[in-house]
């Protein structure tokens, strides 16, 4: 095999190969047979309402559902980390937080591990959630309650 053909090779070997750390696994819930997660509002996914499922967050990046509850409806979103921590949102259709209910929860400080409560939006209600800090590849039992 001539030089040129081993670099050519090796290069088309390289190219099916994802690096290392390099992606964010999109859907959520991998591993725990939860709902999906999607990487961009557009794209997520309805959640019922109320139901529990278990989500791997991504790892400083947003991933978004929709959760399936009237506009003006009460709700509670429950969660808790295996480990580590994770930040956890309820959005507006158009994407704001601004008065909006958000909490970080650490596995470590079972203090930050406290329901939000939150109210249906116009539209659709948007809950966004990633792992924080050094990432560990965390799961995430949430529950959306009444």
């Amino acid at each position: 095999m001539t030089k040129y053909s081993m670099v050519v090779f090796l290069g088309l070997a390289l190219a099916g190969c994802p690096k290392k750390g390099g992606g964010v696994s999109m859907p959520g819930g991998g591993g725990g047979g939860g709902a999906p997660m999607a990487g961009t509002m557009a794209e997520a996914p309805t959640q019922a309402f109320p139901s529990t499922l278990d989500v791997k967050p991504a790892c400083n990046q947003d991933q978004y559902l929709v959760l399936a509850v009237k506009e003006g409806q009460k709700f509670t979103v429950e969660l808790t980390p295996s480990d580590g921590c994770v930040h956890v949102s309820v959005m507006k259709e158009n994407g704001s937080t601004n008065d909006m209910p958000n909490a970080e929860m650490c596995a470590a400080d079972p203090a930050t591990i406290k329901p939000i409560e939150g109210v249906g939006q116009q539209g659709k209600t948007f809950i966004s959630m990633h792992e924080t800090g050094a990432c560990k590849g965390i799961s995430v039992n949430v529950a959306f309650k009444e």
